[in-house]
């Protein structure tokens, strides 16, 4: 029995949402950092000495997000590298374990998208 040829449409359907699902990931990621670092500054304010790693955290958080949206192209930056699935989901495990929350678990849903994505 020949096989049925899948068509290009549902390839870049996935291909459409590991993008949407990386950059929303990514903005909401940039987001917790932002808000992280906030928090950080508000809690170095009252000397409480927990500020710091919270400072820390937004910062990396940031730049995950941001090295996310510079390999779709949407920022403007010397970066040559395509987001791969083994990309995305390490991104994404480093973005949670410092604090991404949605945005992280987004992120690693696209991982696993795309890897259904080369699967099929």
């Amino acid at each position: 029995m020949p096989r049925k040829k899948r068509s290009k449409k549902s390839k870049s359907g996935l291909d459409t949402l590991v993008r949407i699902l990386a950059i929303l990931g990514a903005l909401i990621t940039i987001l917790y950092g932002v808000l992280a670092i906030i928090g950080g500054a508000l809690s170095i304010l009252v000397f409480n000495i927990g500020g710091v790693p919270a400072l820390i955290q937004g910062v990396v958080i940031i730049f995950i997000g941001l090295i996310i949206l510079a390999s779709y192209g949407l920022i403007k930056i010397n970066l040559s590298t395509t987001m791969h699935w083994l990309v995305l989901l390490i991104l994404g495990i480093v973005a949670y374990v410092f604090g991404g929350g949605i945005g992280a678990l987004l992120i690693i849903l696209a991982g696993i998208v795309d890897i259904f994505r080369k699967i099929t």
